[in-house]
């Protein structure tokens, strides 16, 4: 898993999986692109967040001047990484070297994947989110703000399978999306 390379050592991790029709090859797209703008509850958490709901798109969030970028892509997996500081300030990197490279304590790493694979006729799409903070003090102040927000950030990523589920679903039985 390009995960591994990408975050070897992290401090928390989330999982998620979910069973869709159709081959990797086809569901791919609609991982990699997702569009989930039509999940009122992802809407209302990004509001809740102060996040822009216009740009609910995987392609926004890791495009120009978007929270996150992709890191890695190879073989049905991709990695999205993100560096910020507790007070939500976000740290520039363009590349794996430089996201792996930054090393400066007060600040929190974040890399999620999604990877896909054969089972059958169908695919298992699956999510991984690891949280690495640079030192123990900023460990100490996520791990009170994990409590809180790891519900929602998990209820977002079971929300963005969903809708993979639903658009691979629409594909197999022939409606176009």
């Amino acid at each position: 898993m390009i995960l591994d390379r990408c975050m070897p050592d992290y401090h928390s991790r989330e999982i998620h999986s979910i069973l869709v029709a159709g081959p990797p090859e086809q569901v791919y797209p609609f991982v990699r692109h997702l569009d989930f703008r039509s999940s009122w509850i992802t809407r209302l958490l990004f509001s809740l967040r102060g996040m822009p709901t216009n740009r609910m798109t995987l392609d926004s969030i890791v495009g120009e001047g978007g929270l996150f970028r992709i890191i890695a892509e190879a073989d049905f997996e991709f990695v999205v990484a993100g560096i910020g500081s507790p007070g939500g300030k976000t740290i520039p990197f363009s590349s794996e070297a430089e996201f792996q490279a930054v090393k400066r304590p007060g600040l929190i790493k974040i890399c999620w994947n999604f990877t896909l694979s054969s089972e059958g006729n169908k695919t298992r799409v699956r999510t991984e989110t690891r949280i690495q903070s640079t030192d123990r003090k900023t460990r100490i102040i996520f791990f009170f703000y994990w409590i809180i927000v790891r519900p929602f950030s998990g209820l977002i990523r079971r929300e963005m399978l969903r809708i993979v589920k639903i658009q691979s679903l629409r594909l197999a039985i022939g409606i176009p999306k």
